[in-house]
């Protein structure tokens, strides 16, 4: 394993613990070695968020599970999504409440307004693919929303969205 791998974990564990660890392994190979791997960080963050979402209402729905990874096979590939489903199943293992804050920043500094609201719509998916919206899903939604420094407002709008097709779904 190459040095910046090493310096990546190494700062990773230390700044957000066995999360950090793996998100600072993709960075510190992609800063020391020259690789672009931000796109491996931003995934793994996608996870990790989005298994925060899913055990917030302390039940894993297999609805929510399978609704995560036919994104990542859509947007991945089979091979890929199969890889950060082992990953992922790590992770709903673990208790990762602290590691919202570091995740966030980091998504901050390597993603666009955009890209982050985008966030917040697939993560709303991920708490409506069961049929229910529990008011734990949407707090830590509204709070990954606000590190992700999200406005109220636009927050608000693609809560909406969800919120209006489940009581039409009868929700």
């Amino acid at each position: 394993m190459s040095l910046g791998k090493w310096v990546g974990i190494g700062a990773g564990w230390f700044l957000a613990g066995p999360i950090g660890a793996i998100i600072g392994y993709y960075i510190g190979r992609s800063f020391f070695d020259g690789k672009d791997d931000s796109a491996k960080a931003y995934e793994l963050s996608l996870l990790i968020l989005s298994s925060l979402v899913i055990k917030s209402d302390g039940k894993i729905v297999k609805a929510e599970l399978e609704y995560v990874k036919k994104f990542f096979v859509n947007t991945f590939g089979i091979q890929k999504a199969n890889q950060y489903f082992e990953v992922f199943n790590k992770l709903n293992k673990q208790s990762l409440s602290s590691q919202l804050r570091p995740v966030c920043q980091q998504l901050n500094s390597y993603v666009n307004h955009a890209s982050r609201l985008q966030i917040i719509h697939f993560l709303f998916g991920v708490s409506a693919s069961d049929h229910e919206i529990h008011s734990s899903e949407i707090d830590v939604i509204k709070k990954i929303a606000s590190c992700l420094n999200i406005n109220q407002y636009d927050f608000d709008s693609i809560k909406s969205m969800f919120l209006n097709q489940a009581s039409e779904d009868g929700l």
